[in-house]
């Protein structure tokens, strides 16, 4: 495990839900759990409570001889992963085929729970690799992912994900206004796709198109991403058809599959205005 930043109760709290996942099908005791951690009684039960109240673990047992099992918190994140890996390995076909057809990186992004995270990505060969807001949500105004995904959706919607005009100035070309990037998004309804045009990065384009419905409990965006000179004006229509396709390609695939999972895809919290 790599040295670096820790916030103790953090830790302590992971260790103790493994301590409990590989624990007596029963549970372990407060004592118990104490002993693996080698933390005092009062602290690994503030701990515990403090997991119950998230119900990452659930109390069983009577009351003078309480047990502790992992709770449907961690049963819902187990389902949330396996869910995204089985994305994964279905649209990856569908990126490497894209990579090869345009010679770009590409990637796919999901909505979840209110925020645009990338889940797969094809790497383009002998490029040099451009990460963008690597590990972060990407940004609904002036990503090309973001922008693709707003296009699918009411525009009531919109409003929720993006929370507060003006919205982060990125570079000089960012679409800081509601009713700018309302002009934008019925483009990108019309052609099928959408481009970030230097908007989030300087020297940076991206070409997107929104994947799913909102009936279908998936929704997201394919993309393909290039230096600005890579991806001039006459062939924008051409790398936009090819994303256009390989987004439906990938709607058809994911509508195929279990997407009746226990969470919602819309939230009142913005992420896209940080």
């Amino acid at each position: 495990m790599s040295e670096g930043p820790e916030v103790r109760s953090v830790a302590r709290a992971l260790q103790a839900l493994e301590v409990i996942a590989q624990g007596s099908p029963g549970g372990l005791s407060l004592a118990e759990v104490g002993e693996a951690l080698g933390a005092s009684r009062s602290s690994i039960w503030v701990l515990l409570q403090t997991l119950t109240r998230a119900e990452a673990v659930v109390e069983v047992g009577p009351k003078y001889g309480r047990r502790y099992v992992l709770g449907p918190a961690i049963a819902r994140l187990v389902e949330l992963a396996r869910y995204d890996e089985d994305h994964r390995i279905a649209v990856m076909p569908h990126l490497d085929a894209l990579t090869q057809r345009t010679g770009f990186t590409s990637r796919l992004a999901e909505l979840n729970d209110g925020f645009l995270h990338i889940i797969a990505r094809k790497d383009a060969p002998g490029t040099v690799a451009i990460s963008l807001h690597f590990g972060q949500p990407e940004l609904f105004h002036c990503s090309s992912v973001g922008k693709a995904v707003l296009s699918l959706l009411p525009e009531e919607h919109s409003r929720l994900l993006l929370g507060l005009e003006p919205f982060e100035r990125r570079t000089r070309n960012t679409i800081t206004r509601f009713e700018d990037l309302l002009e934008d998004l019925e483009t990108i309804r019309q052609r099928g796709y959408s481009v970030d045009d230097e908007e989030d990065f300087e020297g940076i384009i991206c070409i997107g198109s929104g994947v799913g419905s909102v009936a279908g409990r998936f929704v997201g965006a394919v993309s393909v991403t290039a230096l600005k000179p890579q991806l001039p004006n006459w062939r924008l229509e051409a790398v936009g058809q090819e994303v256009r396709t390989t987004a439906q390609a990938i709607s058809n695939q994911v509508g195929l599959m279990n997407t009746s999972l226990p969470f919602d895809i819309i939230t009142s919290q913005s992420s896209g205005a940080k």
